[in-house]
């Protein structure tokens, strides 16, 4: 099997994965807004905090309680579209994730050829006994980039 085929496939069942959790926790909040009739006109937060407690009960970690949060919301704005009202949407919590790493293996390979291109560049400025204009832009752009100054 191809990486990209695994890759794609190991997506695919992460998005489904997150769909019927989101599924899970809308039939969790149906169930609780048939018992109890959403109130209109009035401040629905504690309506919603009831409804949040429902679903931090049901969903234990954070992120599927996240992912469930995300249905509460979908559900809200799937309701107030139905009824055409413009109750208040409820809040989805953020979840801090690590940054992506910006040096990778690829980088650190290529990065011994950065420092050979150095030596390589001392080199021709020492051979050389006369430089042109463009070598001269050359030569600073190239500090610029490698040196910061």
């Amino acid at each position: 099997m191809d990486n990209a085929v695994a890759h794609q496939l190991r997506e695919e069942n992460k998005s489904k994965s997150h769909e019927s959790i989101k599924n899970e926790a809308k039939v969790l909040i149906a169930s609780y807004v048939d018992d109890n009739h959403i109130p209109t006109g009035t401040d629905l937060t504690e309506y919603y905090q009831t409804i949040g407690s429902i679903l931090e009960v049901h969903f234990d970690t954070a992120h599927s309680y996240h992912l469930a949060r995300q249905g509460f919301l979908e559900y809200i704005r799937s309701y107030n579209k139905a009824h055409e009202l413009s109750m208040d949407e409820p809040v989805v919590p953020v979840i801090a994730e690590r940054d992506h790493l910006t040096i990778s293996y690829d980088w650190m390979v290529s990065g011994a050829q950065v420092s050979l291109a150095s030596q390589q560049i001392i080199e021709i400025w020492q051979r050389k006994r006369r430089f042109s204009n463009n070598d001269l832009i050359e030569s600073v752009l190239y500090c610029s980039v490698m040196y910061g100054d």
